[in-house]
């Protein structure tokens, strides 16, 4: 089963810390990117380039999460078409 963003948000940022890196952010971004489990949002992180940093790859995780969920919720059991 996947983990949900947030608790893998989380671990990540105890485990850069423990670890000393110098650029925590930097790590943590570049992990979110690695660790995302949605092809489109993998795409959609890579698409933002330089200009990604931590807060816009954990906003755009976040609303890649939210949608897969909303997306799974409305998907009907049994498709009649």
């Amino acid at each position: 089963e996947k983990e949900p963003f947030e608790q893998f948000l989380t671990k990540l940022k105890i485990e850069v810390k423990d670890c000393g890196y110098k650029d925590r952010d930097e790590m943590v971004r570049d992990r979110v990117v690695i660790g995302c489990y949605s092809q489109k949002g993998r795409e959609k992180l890579i698409q933002e380039g330089s200009e990604l940093v931590l807060e816009k790859a954990v906003d755009i995780a976040r609303t890649q999460e939210m949608s897969n969920t909303q997306l799974q919720s409305m998907a009907p059991e049994d498709k009649n078409y």
